[in-house]
């Protein structure tokens, strides 16, 4: 296994977004205020703008978005921005209305340490079984990848459950779990057996998905990668954190 894609620091890059004003927010009509709040909220592509004025739209995502998933994206905005207080109170506020997401967020909190456990009243992996409970793949993601790099439990590596959950994630369409489906056929480390070729089918997926890690990883194989020219990249790392927080 590339032990780079479980030791790496992860940095939380931010993208381009022309913030909204207050006064701009109150002016927009209603569909107005929907479509800039929404591109707000999802946070694919924020920066530039300076982080008070994320709450310009506060109230017109709340009212005009809703969800409790609303929560979660704009909880993003504010940690990319190191507001880590109001995005946790966001990120809580999302579990709180049942968004798996929510639940994700607080338990990476936990991990990264800017959450204490006591605080939170319970661990991280509480946190990520209650999301696994909900179905969500990248839960599963996350579990597996415990299960199978991290030792999680110590000493208790499970690759045969790893491969399962990173399954369910791939039926559900997630192309990550692709990506880890691949790298186990292609590192099996003696609990499962090694197989190139569905390997390589497995990171196509994955690269077809937007996985750079994937097209790395062919490209390792001396595969062709040429038709991922145009692939817009959604995933530049499948480490944990990333697969949390910038998850679409």
């Amino acid at each position: 296994m590339r032990l780079k894609l479980f030791n790496s620091v992860v940095v939380f890059a931010t993208a381009m977004l022309i913030m909204p004003s207050t006064h701009a927010c109150e002016e927009k009509n209603k569909n107005g205020l929907m479509s800039e709040c929404r591109a707000l909220v999802t946070g694919y592509q924020i920066i530039h703008g300076e982080a008070p004025q994320l709450y310009a739209c506060r109230e017109a995502v709340n009212k005009e978005i809703g969800g409790s998933d609303a929560h979660f994206y704009f909880g993003r905005v504010l940690y990319q921005h190191g507001y880590i207080e109001e995005a946790i109170a966001e990120f809580r506020k999302a579990r709180s209305g049942g968004s798996s997401k929510g639940a994700l967020a607080l338990g990476y909190m936990i991990e990264r340490g800017v959450l204490s456990p006591r605080e939170a009243a319970r661990s991280e992996m509480e946190f990520y079984q209650e999301a696994m409970g909900q179905n969500d793949p990248v839960a599963k993601i996350v579990k597996a990848i415990k299960l199978s790099y991290t030792l999680d439990p110590p000493g208790r590596r499970d690759m045969q459950r790893a491969k399962e959950l990173f399954s369910e994630a791939e039926a559900q369409n997630h192309p990550a779990a692709n990506f880890y489906l691949a790298e186990l056929l292609r590192f099996p480390d003696g609990q499962l057996k090694s197989d190139l070729e569905l390997a390589v089918l497995h990171y196509r997926k994955a690269a077809e998905g937007g996985v750079a890690d994937a097209i790395e990883a062919l490209e390792e194989m001396s595969e062709d990668t040429s038709m991922y020219e145009g692939v817009p990249i959604v995933y530049s790392s499948v480490v944990e954190g990333p697969l949390i927080i910038e998850r679409p």
